[in-house]
């Protein structure tokens, strides 16, 4: 076990320090798939199918006796060494390796069925054209008795291979629409609903959505209901030809048991009565919701419970009620401060990339006073990433040389191009910069965590001191409207994609809806806000706003907000609708809510 865990090791050590040992981990490796001990052989097959993750050409050199491992008597070697082949092999054997996992998937434990789903997910990126037999897998595992765990991992597969695989969408949403018929968890059937939603403008046939959300209408609790109610009125606003009989059908249930769930039927109803512009429109539910006439309604029963309240029924009740006079929307101080100091760093990359597009806050990949502190603060150009990474030495009586930061590409969106060391030593609390310059590429964005870890020497013996995995996210790549050209306006007849979305915004998360407001400002920041110009107060039940930029550089965007308390529990709902030049830009933006 001691020759197990030293591999493992080197295997998850930066390549500048790992190389020179590397050859005789693998060496190591390559013996224990042969031993007659099982623990070893699994122990040896886990290290090689993490490691084929960042060195699949290096894992290669095992591929012999993981091919012998496929015949294994245990069910979990098997598993893992097929999967492991999958990452280091070719297009030649796919389709066998596959059909060989699939046979082995339902003897191993729940939490190796997650690593093996988690390994197809990744490979939906090497092999783009083979999601067809991809998914089929998945919709097996998804048929099998399965803990709840595995059956969102699957889910979550195939939601993302939809996201990556745009050709993949129409087979992908109707095995979800498979799964919701025999789905006994109830907030992962929600999350089908909602994925069903965000593509049901793809899918050949729509009349097939609407009895599936009839059928979940009927026979589900109100959470599957609400969610149903919001995939009929997704399909009425898309498709016309639908839409009377999507209105007769919410019409047969206007009497359900539960409020919630009346409430919104009767107020999609009154949208959906409208001429076809209007209630294209209107964009209700999951299409985005009418702000106006949410307004009302909500404006409208807060002014006559106030009324009630007050018990003064000499003064008539005043329909044209004004709102209150309040302060801006602001955002979150601490963000704003924290956004200042970090556009204080030199920036040095800008004459050899160009404008910046996007400048994060600094992030921490430490505790809090440990030997090293670091934080990173990301700055986003045209196709490539700098990492900033501030390290200070709090250990006392030590000097750190040679300090530098390893990012872990492991994916081939995202390549390493130059690594920077810290211009001098860094004495007792004293602090130093290095830079990391990786390249990406636009249409096919990194968004995902990257392993790193800090690189020093003291008295001339290097070290490595591992860091919290630094994470690209989506909102790194939104660029100002000034980024590409001085004072551009966002023509909205060229933003011909759009996507629209309903997200519940819990009360753990935000208990008003100004709160609310604040926390989406506060993400966004510094993206130019727009607002109606309504005032925003700790009453307010209603406010809508606007982002403008453009993504990654290349496509001009705008997401719209309109967010509301609604329902006797006050729950703050928000309608997003993202409009973009590129659909695929459009889903990216709900991602960054969902």
């Amino acid at each position: 076990m001691v020759c197990v865990e030293a591999a493992r090791t080197v295997c998850t050590l930066p390549d500048a320090i790992a190389e020179p040992h590397i050859r005789s981990a693998i060496s190591l490796l390559q013996t224990l798939l042969t031993h007659t001990r099982p623990a070893l052989r699994l122990a040896a097959t886990r290290i090689l199918n993490d490691y084929a993750d960042t060195h699949p050409a290096a894992a290669a050199a095992c591929n012999q006796e993981l091919e012998d491992l496929v015949a294994d008597n245990n069910a979990s070697i098997a598993a893992l060494a097929v999967t492991t082949l999958l990452k280091t092999g070719t297009e030649a054997t796919f389709d066998r390796l596959l059909a060989t996992l699939a046979t082995h998937l339902c003897d191993v434990s729940d939490d190796f069925k997650i690593v093996v789903i988690n390994s197809v997910r990744a490979l939906c990126a090497k092999f783009r054209h083979k999601h067809t037999p991809l998914l089929r897998f998945l919709a097996d595992a998804l048929k099998d008795r399965a803990s709840y765990a595995v059956k969102k991992a699957v889910v979550d597969c195939i939601v993302h291979i939809v996201q990556t695989v745009p050709e993949s969408k129409q087979y992908a949403v109707t095995l979800l629409a498979d799964f919701t018929e025999d789905c006994e968890h109830q907030e992962l059937g929600m999350t089908v609903l909602g994925a069903i939603c965000r593509q049901i403008g793809d899918v050949d046939r729509p009349d097939r959505f609407v009895i599936l959300a009839y059928n979940r209408l009927v026979l589900e609790k109100v959470g599957m209901r609400l969610a149903a109610v919001r995939v009929l009125v997704c399909i009425a606003c898309e498709y016309a030809h639908l839409r009377a009989s999507i209105r007769d059908l919410l019409g047969t249930l206007r009497d359900d048991e539960d409020e919630d769930v009346r409430d919104r039927i009767l107020l999609y109803l009154t949208v959906l009565n409208s001429d076809d512009d209007a209630c294209k429109a209107a964009g209700v539910g999951m299409l985005g919701g009418d702000a106006r006439l949410a307004d009302g309604v909500g404006g409208f029963a807060e002014h006559a419970r106030d009324y009630l309240r007050c018990a003064d029924f000499h003064t008539p009740f005043a329909h044209d009620f004004a709102a209150e006079e309040s302060a801006p929307v602001l955002v979150n101080e601490d963000v704003v401060k924290e956004a200042e100091s970090a556009t204080g760093l030199v920036d040095a990359f800008e004459e050899m990339y160009g404008k910046i597009g996007r400048r994060s806050l600094p992030a921490e990949l430490t505790e809090c006073m440990t030997e090293f502190m670091v934080t990173c603060t990301k700055s986003v150009y045209a196709n490539v990433i700098v990492f900033a990474f501030t390290v200070r030495n709090n250990f006392e009586g030590v000097t750190l040389a040679d300090v530098s930061v390893d990012v872990v590409c492991k994916s081939a969106v995202l390549t390493k191009q130059e690594t920077r060391k810290c211009d001098e030593c860094i004495e007792y609390e004293g602090t130093g910069e290095c830079f990391v310059v990786c390249r990406y590429d636009a249409e096919n964005l990194p968004i995902g965590s990257f392993k790193c870890s800090l690189c020093y020497s003291i008295g001339g013996r290097a070290d490595v001191y591992p860091l919290e995995d630094v994470q690209i996210e989506t909102v790194d790549f939104l660029f100002p409207l000034g980024y590409a050209e001085s004072g551009r306006v966002v023509d909205e007849e060229e933003l011909v994609f759009t996507v629209d979305d309903s997200f519940d915004l819990k009360s753990a998360v935000c208990n008003s809806v100004a709160e609310a407001v604040k926390n989406v400002t506060s993400a966004f920041y510094p993206l130019v806000l727009e607002t109606s110009g309504d005032a925003l107060t700790a009453k307010t039940k209603k406010y809508s706003f606007m982002f403008k930029g453009l993504f990654a550089g290349l496509h001009a965007f705008i997401l719209s907000f309109d967010v509301a308390s609604v329902n006797k529990n006050e729950s703050i709902v928000a309608n997003v609708t993202a409009k973009s030049t590129d659909k695929t830009c459009c889903e990216y933006l709900m991602s960054i809510i969902g």
